[in-house]
């Protein structure tokens, strides 16, 4: 089995599912499932944890690509995936994507929501839990137990400083949001020219092509009790006892009622005086990140 040498770390929401799509389209990468989370043991995201047999299956056997890559979004959240993935892996190359911290975290709240990891629809009454969350009184499906714990993932400059410590800064290579929103195709060739790999190949216009698609869009549900059944670890075949992967049809099945259960809704915008609050609250950790990364995010320090 081949190794990946390519890790896509986060965080969620932030545009990790476009860049990984973008990268998918290039000749010269592969690109595995998303989310496999076999590093960050600190995030308790697979119970059992992954075997590294079952995690390098992901991976094909042979490859002529010069990267093979994997994106899980929690591991720059993490603080024990960075030496993990470099014990594992030490010549990888590190991407990361940032956001706004107050627009991150009021997306990640929705997402939480929707995907029954989180059982406190309004974002200020989540926000107001963090500090008994913090203590280990959490959602009984919080998944993983961190991301619900929403303004103690507001830590960018450690986080990235963790990883430049262990790969150095030459193999890290960061992401604005804003960038990837704004000006897809120059961020897209910046990421490429870091990993040396030609600007132009076939399918570049498919792969700019999901990044005009972002909207200030929210899933929800037809039916909460049908989506908490689909989420379910405990969900069970036709027949009691029966393992589904047994059942043919039985994961198209699952995916499809998924669909059909899936609603697009546009996301009511922020209470302003909780905005106002949270990016004052922000500024430190704006400012701190300015000043490493050399860059202007005077958008992030204004309503």
């Amino acid at each position: 089995m081949t190794r990946p040498n390519l890790f896509l770390i986060g965080h969620p929401r932030s545009g990790t599912g476009t860049i990984d799509g973008q990268l998918q389209q290039h000749p010269e990468i592969y690109m595995a499932n998303k989310e496999l989370h076999y590093f960050g043991s600190d995030l308790f995201y697979n119970s059992p944890p992954r075997s590294l047999e079952n995690y390098l299956q992901y991976f094909p056997e042979k490859t002529t690509t010069t990267y093979i890559g994997e994106s899980s979004t929690w591991y720059l959240a993490s603080k024990t995936a960075a030496d993990e993935i470099y014990n594992f892996a030490p010549s990888s190359k590190i991407i990361l994507s940032i956001r706004n911290p107050v627009d991150w975290l009021y997306s990640l709240h929705s997402h939480m929501v929707y995907a029954a990891y989180e059982d406190t629809v309004d974002f200020a009454q989540a926000l107001a839990k963090e500090e008994e969350r913090v203590k280990g009184n959490l959602p009984q499906n919080a998944y993983p137990p961190m991301g619900v714990c929403y303004k103690s993932l507001v830590q960018y400059t450690s986080q990235i400083q963790t990883y430049w410590n262990v790969f150095g800064k030459e193999n890290v290579h960061i992401i604005l949001f804003d960038d990837l929103k704004k000006n897809p195709e120059e961020t897209l060739n910046k990421t490429l020219q870091f990993l040396s790999l030609s600007h132009e190949f076939p399918n570049k216009k498919e792969a700019l092509s999901g990044s005009k698609k972002q909207k200030n869009s929210n899933h929800g549900h037809r039916s909460s009790r049908l989506h908490h059944w689909i989420k379910s670890g405990r969900r069970r075949a036709i027949l009691h006892g029966t393992r589904e992967e047994k059942i043919p049809g039985s994961r198209l099945f699952i995916r499809a009622l998924h669909r059909f259960n899936t609603i697009t809704k546009e996301r009511a915008p922020m209470d302003k005086k909780l905005r106002k609050s949270l990016i004052s609250e922000f500024i430190p950790q704006v400012e701190s990140l300015e000043t490493v990364l050399n860059v202007d995010l005077t958008s992030w320090k204004h309503s």
